[in-house]
């Protein structure tokens, strides 16, 4: 069974629990996957943050990450705001992609932060009104969506770890 298929079981769990919350974590290959989950139902969930984690990371420099990065913004097309890489650390290797361009609301601009290291993978959501700092917001997905979701992230970190 793969994490993102037990991850979808666990979802289903928890959406028949009062109240449907909290944090899902199950191992993969080489780490454990994390899931904050605002709200889970049968179809879909609001969550706050997926975080993959490597156990034993490889030495990947920032040109590898980037890579990584980049192949995964091109895969997750699906969240509907294309990512794109704004940024790339040396020391430690971190690579930072946006949504870009981010959508565009009445409360203000909000997008997809996706955060690659040498020993995790971190996707969340920000919300913005023009002239206020950033706030984090939940993620609306669809169960079907985010056990993609999952799946694509693990792929990515098996290239790190």
């Amino acid at each position: 069974m793969t994490a993102a298929s037990t991850l979808d079981g666990e979802l289903r769990a928890m959406a028949l629990r009062a109240p449907p919350s909290g944090t899902i974590r199950v191992p993969w290959g080489r780490g454990s996957v994390e899931c904050d989950v605002a709200a889970a139902d049968a179809i879909g969930c609001s969550v706050d943050r997926v975080r993959i984690a490597f156990l034993d990371p490889r030495g990947v420099d920032a040109a590898g990450i980037r890579s990584v990065a980049d192949t995964l913004c091109r895969k997750l097309k699906y969240l509907m705001e294309p990512l794109e890489v704004l940024e790339v650390e040396t020391d430690p290797p971190t690579v930072q992609a946006r949504s870009r361009p981010p959508s565009s609301g009445t409360g203000g601009a909000s997008y997809y932060e996706l955060r690659l290291a040498r020993d995790s993978i971190v996707l969340v959501r920000f919300q913005a009104a023009r002239g206020a700092p950033r706030i984090p917001c939940a993620m609306q997905l669809t169960r079907e969506v985010l056990v993609r979701l999952v799946d694509d992230l693990v792929a990515a970190a098996e290239q790190l770890a």
